[in-house]
């Protein structure tokens, strides 16, 4: 199987904390710490040509990769024992001071700029490579689009832009019957699921949302926050949306 050397004796289990690894001695005598990375036959193989570039390429920012090799289940490196702390226990510390988020950050984007010039992080900074994720003002299927093309972003996020449109991910807007059909499901199923008091109080956050936009909304949210059970709500909001079929 490919390898910079023969796999050394694996010694004692790297103590908690200091990242999950084998202490080892390479043929040279050097100390070192294993890393196993499980993976299939195939897979293995296929990663040897980018662990032998990234064996080549010596950057501040990276952990030298001494040797590796493959064998049947995976993928093994071996790295120096004192490789730094790492980031999910940087993190886990609790909230870093502003000074010390923009060094973390630096360094984590430095390690990244070197995977890349390495050409070993999954091919370069476009979309396909890293996946960033749009998001903002995104209220119909239209405007994800609109942003994928904008950006070249991997993915569109909505939050907001859902509450009272849950159609939003649809290709194109429902008629109004359809609009009509999931809002009733929606409060069914709230009714069905919840107990009373917490389905009213949902009842009101979702009614309100799906208000939005008709004539004496305003108002009409007002008096949802007053009416006392959920029939009331639901005939206060019907009689708000049937006197609104030309928006809808």
């Amino acid at each position: 199987m490919p390898e910079s050397e023969p796999k050394p004796k694996l010694i004692e289990l790297v103590a908690p904390g200091a990242g999950q690894g084998w202490k080892a001695t390479l043929r040279n005598g050097k100390a070192v710490v294993i890393h196993e990375i499980a993976a299939p036959a195939a897979e293995a193989a296929a990663a040897v040509p980018r662990i032998q570039r990234l064996a080549e390429h010596r950057h501040p920012a990276l952990s030298p990769l001494l040797a590796w090799g493959t064998d049947p289940n995976g993928i093994w490196v071996a790295v120096e024992p004192n490789e730094g702390t790492p980031l999910g226990q940087i993190l886990s510390r609790g909230p870093l001071t502003p000074p010390a988020a923009a060094a973390l950050g630096a360094a984590v984007l430095s390690g990244v700029a070197a995977l890349h010039e390495a050409g070993i992080a999954m091919g370069g900074f476009g979309a396909a490579a890293i996946r960033v994720t749009g998001n903002g003002d995104v209220r119909s299927h239209a405007d994800a689009e609109a942003m994928r093309r904008a950006t070249g972003c991997a993915g569109v996020m909505v939050g907001r832009g859902a509450l009272g449109a849950p159609w939003v991910f649809a290709p194109a807007p429902p008629a109004r019957a359809e609009r009509a059909r999931v809002i009733r499901r929606h409060c069914q199923l709230i009714m069905a699921l919840l107990p009373e008091r917490s389905a009213l109080l949902q009842l009101r956050r979702h009614l309100a949302w799906y208000a939005d936009g008709l004539p004496g909304a305003g108002q009409a949210r007002a008096a949802m926050f007053r009416v006392p059970d959920a029939t009331a709500l639901q005939a206060l909001f019907w009689n708000l949306w049937e006197g609104a079929p030309a928006l809808l």
